[in-house]
């Protein structure tokens, strides 16, 4: 069972890297065909292992982990493709680890209403909130690493790294409690797996990348389908 999920994980960021060479190529819309053949393969595997109890789930983990970890992930890959890629990828991963910072730091201070107790009983509204705040100064002050952003774009690049690096955390949370496990690795003793230190680029990659392209480089779509 959990080499079989191993080796879908394996797929999906084959996939990733792929889709840079694919969009590159002028050929993108195949991208999404090989969405849809990995994501065939692994509604079928029950069927071919003939077994029935715990598919679901196992199907159900196989998928998310496809589509999270080589799809979303896979996103900081095709970044590559822009103009201006490096400043781009340094600004992406210097403003996720500040903002995890912010975060950590505004939620010892500000933090009392927990924004969801049974997933993460430390992420609190306040915290939250401040978090978005000190974001927003961080990107300001990475501005110069962003050629071309005008102010909405500030503001945007702000909310998907304030609002999507918190969310990407709490996906990682509720994914951990639901397999009752602590930590997914031990890289770094004290502070959980290498995972648990780069969830939030899970759900801010995809969101930085589409808004670059939809206001910049109109001609690069990763979208399934094309």
């Amino acid at each position: 069972m959990a080499s079989a999920r191993l080796l879908f994980a394996v797929v999906g960021l084959a996939l990733a890297i792929a889709g840079v060479i694919v969009a590159r190529s002028g050929i993108e819309p195949y991208i999404g065909l090989a969405l849809v053949v990995v994501g065939a393969f692994l509604l079928i595997l029950p069927v071919l292992r003939n077994r029935t109890e715990g598919m679901i789930q196992c199907a159900g983990l196989s998928i998310m982990g496809f589509l999270y970890f080589g799809w979303f992930l896979g996103h900081l890959s095709y970044l590559t493709n822009f103009d201006y890629a490096l400043p781009y990828l340094l600004f992406l991963t210097l403003a996720v680890a500040l903002n995890d910072v912010a975060a950590f730091a505004t939620g010892k201070l500000f933090g009392h209403r927990p924004i969801a107790s049974n997933v993460s009983p430390r992420k609190t509204w306040g915290g939250a909130i401040g978090c978005v705040i000190v974001t927003g100064a961080v990107v300001w002050a990475l501005r110069s690493m962003l050629p071309r952003f005008g102010p909405l774009q500030l503001v945007l690049s702000a909310l998907i790294v304030g609002v999507g690096g918190q969310l990407g955390d709490l996906v990682i949370s509720f994914v951990k409690r639901d397999l009752g496990i602590k930590d997914l690795g031990s890289v770094f003793p004290g502070h959980g797996g290498w995972l648990d230190r780069y969830d939030s680029l899970i759900f801010t990659s995809p969101l930085f990348f589409h808004m670059i392209a939809f206001f910049y480089e109109r001609g690069i779509s990763l979208s399934p389908g094309g």
